[in-house]
C-alpha cells in the first residue's frame, strides 16, 4: 500500500509482487541485525569465559553418579504429580493413587 501525504490521506495499491519482496527484504534486514547482536553476545561470552582459569579440558572430565534412568524417571515423574496435585483435588482419591503408582512402576 503506497500512502500520500497530503490532506487528506490518499491510498493507492501496489504490486503484491513487489510488496511481498519488500516484506522479506524488511525481515531480513531485521533477522540479519538480530544475528550481528547474537554474535557480539556470543564474543563477549568466549571473552569472559577465557578469563576463567581452565584446569582441564571439558573432553578430559567425566563426572559419575549412581543414578539410573528409571530413578531419574521416578524424581521426574513425582515432582510433576507434586506440582499438579491441587489439579486433582476435584478428582476421587483412586485416580490421584493411580496417576502415582503408574509412575513409580518398574
Amino acid at each position: 500500500m503506497e500512502v500520500q501525504a497530503s490532506r487528506p490521506k490518499k491510498f493507492r495499491a501496489v504490486d503484491p509482487e513487489l510488496s511481498l519482496d519488500t516484506i522479506f527484504e524488511r525481515k531480513k534486514a531485521e533477522i540479519e541485525r538480530e544475528m550481528a547482536v547474537l554474535k557480539a553476545s556470543i564474543e563477549e561470552a568466549k571473552q569472559a569465559l577465557k578469563a576463567v582459569p581452565n584446569q582441564k579440558r571439558k573432553d578430559e572430565i567425566f563426572w559419575t553418579t549412581a543414578i539410573t534412568e528409571s530413578e531419574i524417571k521416578k524424581i521426574c515423574c513425582f515432582y510433576l504429580w507434586r506440582s499438579k496435585k491441587n489439579q486433582f483435588a476435584s478428582f476421587p482419591l483412586s485416580s490421584e493413587s493411580q496417576l502415582f503408582s503408574t509412575c513409580f512402576r518398574k
